[in-house]
């Protein structure tokens, strides 16, 4: 003979749904760039297919409210378990034609709601992130940027609007490597330049490749 008792239990907090979308990504749920970059194209392409389901419980990253009010994008619906008779979940890489295209329309999105400042940009890091990236002369690059006429933004002391606003049609970011990038490709102008400053032990192409979809230098 077998057990055949059920082990499964129904959660306290289950929903029902009848039409459920997965629009999420591993990477998105655990870096903010990823996100910007990723999830939310994703999730802004397919908002008229039905509420959004999370498959992984997270909580929302700093910024995230203001992009999706940014964007006109809803929160997603979150609960320990939902049982949906509709599910859809979308399959395709992270440059599929379809992403770069909503890519392209948060960008011209952006531009109707907030004014360009044509600026040239520094983003601090700070202490926040890895320690390999941290610039141990940081605030030296800041001062001397500075007397040449950039923008140096202290981004983790900042509000969402306030250092987002300072990046619309900038002319030329530069910040090390890390998420916090990741406003800057849907703000900056698309005859900007992105310098992206990485040690030398850590070397990616995440946001030249993003740029370069997108047709900015």
């Amino acid at each position: 003979r077998w057990d055949l008792t059920p082990s499964f239990s129904m959660p306290n907090d289950a929903k029902r749904l009848d039409v459920g979308v997965m629009a999420n990504t591993y990477f998105a749920s655990r870096y903010w760039g990823h996100w910007l970059s990723q999830e939310l194209p994703l999730q802004r392409l397919l908002r008229t297919k039905g509420p959004f389901i999370g498959y992984l419980p997270r909580v929302a990253y700093r910024d995230e409210p203001y992009w999706r009010s940014l964007v006109d994008l809803p929160e997603i619906e979150k609960a320990e378990a939902f049982f949906v008779d509709h599910f859809m979940m979308p399959i395709g890489g992270n440059t599929s034609l379809a992403i770069i295209g909503q890519q392209r329309e948060i960008r011209q999105l952006i531009k109707s709601k907030l004014p360009e400042k044509g600026k040239c940009v520094f983003l601090m890091r700070g202490e926040s992130g890895q320690q390999q990236r941290r610039l141990v002369n940081e605030q030296e690059l800041a001062e001397r940027l500075a007397r040449q006429g950039f923008v140096c933004l202290s981004v983790g002391d900042m509000g969402a609007a306030d250092w987002t606003n300072e990046l619309v049609g900038a002319s030329m970011v530069i910040g090390v490597e890390g998420s916090h990038l990741g406003p800057a490709m849907y703000t900056m102008s698309s005859e900007g330049l992105m310098v992206v400053l990485q040690p030398p032990n850590r070397v990616t192409r995440n946001w030249t490749d993003s740029l370069l979809y997108l047709g900015i230098p």
